[in-house]
């Protein structure tokens, strides 16, 4: 198995590599702050991109993350 983990931070400026390595993943774990409502709709314009450069059979996870911090009402 082989496993490459990306934190790009949603930075535009690693756009084009992160496109390549959609290329050929059986699986892609998205994550993203519950804390910050900008996070969560930021997914919305990943998901096409990520469905139109990887294979058709990929498995995309959500995941939210800074529960703690959305639950505290930061």
């Amino acid at each position: 198995m082989k496993v490459h983990l990306w934190d790009t931070a949603g930075d535009p400026r690693f756009k084009p590599i992160v496109n390549s390595y959609y290329r050929g993943a059986h699986g892609v774990l998205v994550t993203f702050d519950l804390s910050d409502p900008a996070s969560f709709e930021e997914v919305k314009n990943l998901m096409p991109i990520m469905r139109s450069h990887a294979n058709d059979n990929v498995v995309i996870k959500l995941v939210g993350l800074k529960s703690d911090l959305a639950q505290a009402g930061h």
